[in-house]
């Protein structure tokens, strides 16, 4: 029975994050299955949280009034290079309004790593590194995005550059002065504390994060599943 269930969550693994990446996934959560536990991962798969996550066929709810999902940052996300890939329901998003919503987040001693809806300027991930000292936030712009419902997402980070995808096309790129510092120890999903990025709800379906940068022809392949 235990080789059956195993089997059976292998072959659901593949199918949601697909088969060819298998080998590159830290961390995979599918949050349709109504559960808050990583399907995958290299560090530990648990999430944690306060108050009751809430759960859609379509995802966990994220953002104002909601619970955040918290994992450990160590074997999960790959430090210096990788790719962290989401699929969400924009929910009551406006691209064009002043709200901000953070989809992911880590918050570490050398690198500040946001992956959100920032006020007007669109889509995208923030880096903050601290020694050496940098910056970048890769974003798609509101024009770009349109008045679509679901997104796909995918953020890559390197030495070299750091890339907006979204729905398989590529954003911006924005060239790096080093490899990004270890990131924070905890990582969430959804806004956390105070700081900022609980202004509107969306649905998040799935969050991926593989141990290098993915190709063009990968992440349009994985925009279309």
């Amino acid at each position: 029975m235990k080789k059956m269930i195993l089997w059976a969550a292998a072959l659901l693994t593949q199918a949601v994050f697909a088969a060819d990446l298998t080998a590159n996934l830290t961390f995979a959560a599918d949050y349709r299955t109504g559960k808050a536990d990583a399907v995958v991962a290299k560090g530990d798969p648990a999430a944690k949280f306060t108050g009751q996550p809430e759960f859609t066929p379509q995802g966990v709810v994220i953002g104002k009034g909601k619970t955040s999902l918290r994992y450990n940052s160590a074997g999960n996300l790959n430090p210096a290079a990788g790719a962290i890939e989401i699929c969400f329901d924009s929910g009551d998003l406006n691209w064009h309004d002043a709200k901000k919503l953070i989809l992911m987040q880590c918050i570490g001693k050398d690198l500040t790593f946001y992956i959100y809806k920032h006020s007007t300027d669109g889509l995208g991930a923030y880096f903050g590194n601290r020694d050496p000292k940098w910056t970048a936030f890769p974003r798609a712009v509101p024009k770009r995005l349109g008045g679509k419902k679901l997104y796909h997402l995918v953020i890559n980070y390197s030495g070299n550059a750091v890339e907006c995808y979204v729905d398989g096309k590529l954003m911006r790129s924005m060239k790096v002065a080093s490899a990004p510092a270890e990131f924070g120890k905890y990582f969430f999903v959804g806004p956390a504390g105070k700081r900022f990025g609980g202004d509107a709800v969306c649905t998040i379906a799935k969050v991926a994060a593989y141990d290098r940068p993915l190709s063009a022809a990968e992440i349009a392949e994985l925009a279309k599943k």
